[in-house]
Formats: C-alpha cells, structure tokens, sequence
C-alpha cells in the first residue's frame, strides 16, 4: 500500500506519480510525459529555467516586482501608458495630431468661418447692436450676472469632483488588480511543480506552467492548442505542397518528411523553410503521382531539376552524389531508372 510520502505529482498533467519500491524513482506518470520533459539535460533546463523564473524586477513607473519574460519592462499595460503620457516627446507628438486632424478637417472649419464671415459682413450693424445689446444688460442687470457665475462655478466643481471620484475609483482598481498579482506571483514563487500542473490544467492551458521550459510550453501547446498549431503551421511555411492536379490520395507530404532529413540529390539538410516535395520521375513525362514517385528535396535542387529526366538530372550532379541518388530511386521504386519497370517477377508451375 503506498503511503503518503511515495506519492508526488507529475510536473507536466499534474496526475499522480506512484513511486516504484526498487529500482530508480518515477518522476513522470506516464512515458507521454517523459517523452515531453525530455532527456536529463532537458531535466537540466526545466530546473535553469525554473531558477530564472523567480527573478523578479521592479516595474520603473510603480515599483512592483514582476516577473522579466519576453523583454518585458512594465509590470501592466496601465503603467506602459503612464509612461508613454509622461515621455518627452508626447505633448509634440499630441500637437502633430491636433495639427494633421485639423488639416484632414480644414474644408469643413473653413465653411464655417466663412458662413460667420458672411453674416458679420452682410448685417455689420445688427451684429453691433447685438453685442452693444449684450454688455447693457450685463451692467443694468449685475445679481443675474452673479447669480449665473455662481451657477457656473458649482456646475464646474460638481464636474470636478465626478473627475476626482472617477480617478480614485481608477487607481482602487489598479491597487486591487497589482495586489491580486502581487498575490498569484507569490503563490507562483511558493507553490510545488504538482499544484502548478494541476492548476494550469484545470484552466485547459498547461502550457502557461512558469515551471516549464520554453522549449517545453511551446511543445505542449504545439500538441493541445489546434489554433496555435495552425498559425506556427502557417507562420513557418509548412504547409502542403500542391503535388498535381490528379491526385491519387497516396501522396502524403508529412510521410515524406520522415522518410529522410537530408536532400537526396545534394546532401543539405531538410529544414522547415526548403522543405519541398519533389516528383522524381516528372508529371509532364509521364511520371505517376504516387508516395513511390514523391520525395522529399530543398527548394534549389527542385528548382533546377525541373522536367528534366532522372538520369539527365543525377548526370549533372556531383559524382560523389550520384551513386546515393540513385540508390534512393531505386529504394523508392524498386529498380533503377535505366531498367525496366519490373519489381516482381512470377513464376507459374506447370
């Protein structure tokens, strides 16, 4: 019966991990989660790594210690925005903005300045008598004017004191967000490899483990995340070659990628980006589109062989190169492009 103490988490699902009696310890639950951990200089990694993560700077707008990843020089985007408020060149920049809206916007205060201009100017006298009008009343009627300037002013400290209200409101949430963080880094800092895997898990990100290498969140969320898949997929250039119009289903890109990890023809080695599937007998000579006929080459090899025949292209390689090309034909086909295409022979009693 195992006790309490023979039981540990696995660092990756977070399940539990039985520990053996004999022999040497088990670390992981299963050999999925050893095969992502990795080898010992991985193990080597993952406990670097980990060590990394405690370092903590201090943000240089608030002064709350954060964790430095990705290049990372404020703790929230609010004091990334207080600081870009506070740079030099913002007023200026801010300015610049007045200047290019006014100028985008010049036609419409154009007309209407000039529609003022032409009121003013067509009745110069009424207009007088308005203003004239105006200062009268304000020296004949002086408690009016007091009373609205009164009004004014509570209007204007009611106004500022909703503005006052609102800001302190802002900065009691950014409190409470900063002491929220301040406590999840400290329950980071504290808590085990288990508790860590089992709370990411629980959320359905085990990825975001901070125990966790890079190399190892970026494998696992290859493996779970199908949306980050397909974006790495297309962001690497991965993607399935078009073979040929006619297409007989067997042509499959990602088999020919572990059939081999270096070009056949010049020996280079197969990466993301070259990565191209080739017809070793051409379509346009009559060349099958069958996984038999498909292999996998670097984008400059399939750019000058073109529809050139398999023996004129293995003649214009290197002599050191030729024999292994056409070895590879030869394990692709079963016989060498020089001979007829006889795999099999049958023989029939009499």
């Amino acid at each position: 019966m195992p006790t309490a103490e023979s039981i540990s988490h696995c660092p990756i699902c977070g399940n539990h991990v039985h520990q053996v009696t004999r022999g040497r310890a088990r670390k992981f639950c299963s050999r999925k989660c050893s095969q992502l951990a990795g080898s010992r200089a991985q193990a080597e990694r993952l406990r670097i790594a980990a060590d990394d993560a405690k370092q903590m700077v201090p943000c240089p707008v608030c002064g709350t210690e954060f964790k430095k990843k990705y290049n990372k020089i404020y703790c929230s985007d609010y004091c990334k925005d207080k600081a870009r408020r506070s740079s030099e060149g913002y007023k200026e920049k801010s300015i610049e903005y007045g200047k290019k809206w006014y100028k985008n916007n010049a036609e419409k205060a154009r007309a209407e300045a000039i529609e003022r201009y032409n009121k003013r100017k067509k009745n110069p006298e009424e207009y007088k008598k308005i203003i004239e009008a105006k200062k009268e009343w304000r020296i004949n009627n002086p408690d009016a004017v007091a009373k609205h300037r009164a009004k004014e002013r509570i209007r204007r400290s009611k106004h500022d004191a909703h503005v006052k209200a609102w800001i302190a409101n802002l900065r009691n949430q950014q409190t409470k967000h900063d002491s929220h963080v301040s406590v999840f880094k400290a329950y980071l800092r504290s808590a085990s490899a288990g508790m860590l895997a089992r709370f990411y898990k629980s959320i359905g990100q085990p990825w975001r483990n901070p125990r966790l290498s890079d190399a190892l969140q970026y494998k696992i969320r290859y493996r779970l995340d199908l949306a980050f898949r397909l974006s790495e997929v297309n962001r690497l250039g991965w993607r399935k070659e078009t073979l040929a119009a006619r297409d007989d289903g067997t042509a499959n890109f990602w088999a020919l990628l572990r059939e081999r990890k270096t070009c056949p023809y010049c020996g280079k080695r197969i990466t993301k980006e070259n990565a191209v599937a080739d017809h070793m007998d051409p379509l346009k000579r009559g060349g099958a589109n069958g996984q038999h006929n498909l292999t996998i080459c670097c984008k400059d090899c399939n750019k000058a062989k073109g529809a050139k025949p398999y023996l004129t292209w293995v003649a214009t390689l290197p002599e050191h190169r030729q024999r292994p090309a056409l070895l590879w034909y030869k394990r692709k086909h079963g016989y060498l492009p020089d001979k007829p295409n006889l795999s099999f022979s049958f023989v029939f009693a009499g």
